[in-house]
């Protein structure tokens, strides 16, 4: 009769980036709702500007969120609190795909700071590739070898393989936030595949 072995196995991979999203968010405030989306506009304007002198088209600009919302302000009138209409915030967030270059990354957040009204915005480093195969390779390596040394302990031999269940893929995405030009190495990201392996022994 067959025992059985359930064991889970780890694959982890370190890979370099490939890919870099700079998120932008940018933010127009005034008194009057018109003129806070005419600045909002005339920001935007000038950021794709900036970009098109470093040839990225406005077509890779992508508006991810856009809202306004009115601006209130808690006025003590006697003895309680009012809310008085203070003005209009516009808020726009953008996000921009780059090839992994961090010279050029560089050349991009000059173009931004370069812009009067401050835009504020995070870096996320990826990788885009599929590393299934080898990820669940490895894993399957990692359980084989926790099975064995189990089976060995109760002089057992593995002679087959019930079931594999696959559980979630983990890629570590490293983020980065600054508001200026930027001297740094990204850390390399993590990939980590975690399945589960019912062993069959005698």
């Amino acid at each position: 009769m067959n025992t059985k072995i359930k064991v889970n196995g780890i694959g982890q991979m370190k890979i370099k980036p490939d890919t870099i999203f700079l998120n932008m968010t940018l933010t127009s405030e005034n008194k009057e709702a018109r003129k806070a989306f005419e600045k909002q506009k005339q920001v935007k304007k000038q950021l794709i500007h900036n970009l098109n002198v470093l040839n990225i088209k406005e077509e890779e600009l992508k508006t991810t969120n856009f809202e306004m919302h009115p601006i209130y302000k808690n006025i003590l009138n006697k003895d309680t609190y009012e809310q008085h209409l203070n003005g209009y915030r516009v808020t726009e967030n953008m996000t921009l795909q780059l090839p992994y270059n961090i010279d050029f990354l560089n050349e991009v957040l000059v173009a931004i700071n370069d812009i009067e009204d401050t835009i504020q915005f995070n870096i996320n480093f990826q990788n885009r590739q599929n590393y299934e195969k080898e990820l669940f390779d490895l894993a399957y390596k990692n359980a084989l070898e926790t099975a064995t040394i189990l089976s060995n302990i109760s002089n057992l031999k593995i002679t087959g393989i019930e079931e594999i269940l696959e559980k979630n893929d983990t890629p570590v995405v490293r983020e980065v936030m600054y508001k200026a030009s930027l001297d740094i190495m990204p850390e390399d990201i993590t990939f980590q595949k975690e399945i589960e392996v019912v062993f069959l022994a005698n």
